[in-house]
């Protein structure tokens, strides 16, 4: 697995092969968040897209920003999809590299699943929904 990040000036040509994947990974864990949202982050150099290809498809794809916290850089992962079974541990490690030089800590929403694939991870808090 090998993850590039993808430049401002090749958001239009790659982004629309990334839509798939990260409209699976929106669709696992509801949000407000849309690929219209994330492509225009991307696209305005607000957010970052990774991506995973293979035969010259892209098979996985991970957004995140670069955002302050509590004066602590954090890197922000808004969304994260792909097909088949991806060993997401090693693709958030490539995440880790890529961030390391700017954030101290990753944050992500998730299923509570991902604990398991992410031990070293601490739940900070939690989303709450409710009929009216």
């Amino acid at each position: 697995m090998s993850f590039v990040l993808v430049p401002v000036t090749e958001m239009d040509r790659v982004f629309p092969m990334s839509v798939e994947h990260l409209q699976k990974g929106l669709d696992r864990c509801p949000s407000e968040i849309t690929t219209h949202y994330l492509f225009g982050e991307c696209r305005a150099a607000r957010a970052s897209l990774m991506v995973e290809i293979k035969e010259k498809q892209v098979v996985n794809a991970i957004v995140f920003r670069f955002e302050n916290r509590q004066s602590e850089n954090i890197a922000n992962i808004l969304c994260l999809g792909g097909e088949g079974q991806v060993d997401w541990q090693q693709a958030i490690l490539e995440v880790k590299e890529v961030c390391k030089p700017f954030a101290t800590k990753i944050r992500a929403e998730g299923r509570l699943g991902w604990k398991k694939k992410i031990p070293e991870a601490t739940i900070v808090s939690a989303i709450y929904e409710w009929s009216i």
